[in-house]
C-alpha cells in the first residue's frame, strides 16, 4: 500500500509495535514469544526460529524505506 499512496502511516505503527515487543516480550536470551506477549509463563516458551527470522526481515524491509521520523 506504501508504494501506492506514500503514506507511511501504517508503516511506522508496525515499526512501533515492533520496538514495543522488544522492550516488553523477549525471553533471557533476547528471544521474542509468540504473538508477542508479556507473561512470564510465555517467556519460559519454546521459540520457533522462522518466528524470530520475521521480526528482523520486518525491521530490514522498514530500513529499506528509508523513512524519515
Amino acid at each position: 500500500m506504501y508504494k501506492v499512496d506514500h503514506n507511511a502511516k501504517y508503516i511506522r505503527a508496525v515499526a512501533k509495535d515492533l520496538d514495543e515487543a522488544w522492550e516488553k516480550s523477549v525471553d533471557q536470551y533476547g528471544f521474542l514469544t509468540a504473538k508477542w506477549a508479556s507473561d512470564e509463563t510465555s517467556k519460559r516458551k519454546p521459540k520457533w526460529l522462522l518466528d524470530e527470522a520475521c521480526i528482523a526481515e520486518l525491521y530490514g524491509r522498514i530500513g529499506l524505506l528509508n523513512l524519515k521520523n
